[in-house]
């Protein structure tokens, strides 16, 4: 009963943390919006340090076997490349990209390092996947609080994903624009929520050191 508490309470601090966002797009100027959601604006900045204590926390644990430590740890890492955008940066382009491996720009050695990478970051998000729900399926109620952040984040980080998509998808499928308020709005949800994904594993790893440390 008490970690549903926790629980339910979080969810309803998730709620008034993206709420704020979504208040700021309906009363805050142009410029106040704009910079909320732009990359020198606070959601992003706080996710880099927040993915970089995520980093730092999956390299210093014991709590975990060493499959999943590496694993962690390079999902972690690659988070953090991807906020701060060095994954761009790497090769001049966006190995996550089609364009890049179809390109005759790109060095058959940079498409071959750059497929390595992408294959070892499916790899891990499968396999640890995989884990999670042998894991959260084998046990017993109530369900540890730290699966319980991690299925939240992941929701989080597939519905940014969604969103950050969404309006250049309906420009090339259906030609149909959004406006600009509406526009404005689902990057605030999307910023936010991409934001609450680290500390949501942060909170996640934690809880489940908890758990796991002696009495």
């Amino acid at each position: 009963m008490k970690n549903q508490h926790i629980l339910y309470t979080s969810i309803f601090l998730i709620l008034v943390f993206m709420g704020i966002g979504l208040e700021v797009t309906f009363w805050g100027s142009a410029e106040v919006i704009e910079f909320m959601s732009s990359e020198a604006g606070p959601y992003e900045k706080l996710s880099n340090v927040l993915w970089l204590i995520l980093l730092i926390l999956c390299i210093q644990t014991r709590k975990m076997e060493f499959r999943i430590k590496c694993l962690t740890i390079y999902g972690s890492a690659f988070g953090l490349i991807r906020e701060m955008d060095l994954h761009k940066k790497i090769f001049e382009m966006s190995f996550l990209k089609s364009n890049f491996y179809m390109s005759s720009e790109v060095a058959i050695s940079h498409k071959l390092l750059g497929g390595a990478l992408l294959f070892w970051l499916v790899f891990t998000v499968l396999y640890l996947a995989n884990r999670f729900y042998h894991s959260y399926k084998s046990m017993a109620s109530p369900k540890p609080l730290s699966h319980a952040y991690i299925l939240i984040a992941s929701i989080c980080l597939v519905g940014s994903k969604f969103l950050d998509r969404i309006n250049n998808q309906l420009i090339h499928l259906f030609d149909y624009h959004l406006s600009s308020h509406t526009a404005a709005i689902i990057v605030m949800i999307e910023e936010s929520a991409e934001m609450l994904v680290p500390l949501l594993f942060i909170i996640a790893l934690i809880s489940y050191q908890d758990k796991k440390a002696p009495h």
